[in-house]
C-alpha cells in the first residue's frame, strides 16, 4: 500500500497527472487535479484501489466527481466503494451536453469565444492555459483521448448549439454559443415547471411490485401528477438516452433506494445524481430494512421509511404536498 509520504506532492493519485496534494492528516490527501475536473478528497486506504483502475475507470470515476461537483460539493471524497461510481457509463449524448455545460462555464455570456487548441509544435507552443482546458474537457465529458472531443465538438456544431467564431486565433479553433446551445443550457439547468410528469427511479424487482402500484404510483397520481418508470414505456431509444430525456421533462422525481442481498442499486443513484444536477426536487423513499444500507452519498438527505405499502403511499403523499406543492405555490 502507498503511503502519504511516498505520494509526489504534485501528482494525481487518479490519473498521475500533475496536480497540487495536501496531506490533511495521516489518512486524507486533498487534490487538486484538472484532469480530474477539479478538487477532491480521498483516502490514502484508497490510493492503491485508483492508480490500479484501468483507463475507462478512472473517467467514470472522473465523471462522477465532475457530477458531485455540479451538485455543490466542491471537494468530493473518493468513496471506499467504488462500485457504484463505476457501474454506469454515460451515454455520447449525455457527455456531449457536460461538454457543452463546459463550454457555456467558461463562456458563459452571448457572443464569448471559448478557444480549443489544435495544433502544436514549435510556432504554436503548448501553454499551461491550454494543458489546463484539455484535462478539463476531457474530465467533463468522461473521454479517454483528444479525438473524441472533436468527435463531440462536431456533435455540438450538428446540433445548432455552438457555431465557428470569426475571431482569428492561430493555433485554435474558436466557437461560440448559438441562441440555441443558450436555450439548451438553460433547458437544462431549469426544471419543467408545468411539467406533470414524475419520474420514479427503484428497483425492478417483483418483491417491489405492490410497493409502486399500490404505494408509489397511486400517491404520485392522487397529488396531480403522472408516474414516469422507465421499464414500463416501449420504446427504440438506448435507455442511458431515454432515461436522460425523461427527467429532464419531469417536475420532480420520487427515489426509491430499497435494494437486495446483492447490494445497492446503481442505476437508482445514478439517476439521483443526474436530477440533482439538474436542479430537479428529489424526494426520497426506503423499505425500513434498506435504511441502515442506504450509501453515504445519500444519507444526508431525509428519506420517508416504509414497511407496508399504505404507510408508503400516506406518507409520500404527504411529503409531495409539503415539498412539491408548497414551493410551487411559493413560485
Amino acid at each position: 500500500m502507498a503511503h502519504p509520504e511516498e505520494i509526489e506532492p504534485t501528482r494525481c493519485p487518479i490519473w498521475n497527472t500533475r496536480a497540487e496534494v495536501k496531506k490533511l492528516n495521516k489518512e486524507t490527501l486533498q487534490v487538486c487535479c484538472p484532469r480530474a475536473g477539479g478538487g477532491y478528497v480521498i483516502r490514502t486506504a484508497m490510493l492503491d484501489a485508483v492508480g490500479d483502475l484501468s483507463k475507462d475507470q478512472k473517467v467514470l470515476l472522473t465523471s462522477w466527481l465532475v457530477k458531485e461537483r455540479s451538485m455543490g460539493n466542491k471537494a468530493p471524497t473518493v468513496p471506499d466503494q467504488l462500485e457504484h461510481v463505476l457501474g454506469h457509463a454515460p451515454s455520447v449524448s449525455q457527455r456531449a451536453l457536460d461538454l457543452l455545460r463546459y463550454i457555456h462555464s467558461r463562456a458563459p455570456r452571448i457572443g464569448n469565444v471559448f478557444k480549443v487548441k489544435v495544433k502544436y509544435g514549435t510556432l504554436y507552443p503548448e501553454t499551461e492555459q491550454s494543458q489546463n482546458d484539455d484535462a478539463q474537457m476531457l474530465a467533463w465529458s468522461s473521454s479517454t483521448e483528444k479525438d473524441e472531443l472533436f468527435y463531440l465538438f462536431r456533435f455540438l456544431k450538428e446540433q445548432g448549439w455552438i457555431e465557428n467564431s470569426n475571431l482569428p486565433d492561430r493555433g485554435y479553433k474558436c466557437y461560440i454559443l448559438t441562441v440555441k446551445g443558450h436555450s439548451q443550457i438553460d433547458s437544462l439547468t431549469r426544471p419543467t415547471a408545468d411539467s406533470i410528469q414524475v419520474f420514479v427511479a427503484m428497483w425492478f424487482s417483483p418483491e417491489l411490485k405492490d410497493a409502486y402500484e399500490q404505494g408509489i404510483e397511486p400517491a404520485i397520481r392522487s397529488s396531480g401528477y403522472t408516474a414516469m418508470r422507465i421499464d414500463k414505456e416501449h420504446h427504440l431509444d438506448k435507455i442511458d438516452d431515454k432515461i436522460i430525456v425523461e427527467i429532464q421533462r419531469s417536475k420532480f422525481m420520487v427515489a426509491d433506494l430499497t435494494q437486495g442481498d446483492d447490494g445497492v442499486r446503481g442505476s437508482v443513484y445514478y439517476e439521483v445524481g443526474f436530477a440533482h444536477g439538474l436542479n430537479i426536487p428529489v424526494i426520497f423513499t426506503c423499505r425500513k430494512d434498506s435504511i441502515d444500507k442506504i450509501h453515504f452519498d445519500i444519507r444526508q438527505y431525509p428519506a420517508i421509511p416504509w414497511n407496508d405499502v399504505t404507510e408508503l403511499r400516506e406518507n409520500l403523499e404527504n411529503r409531495i404536498a409539503a415539498v412539491i406543492r408548497d414551493s410551487t405555490e411559493r413560485e
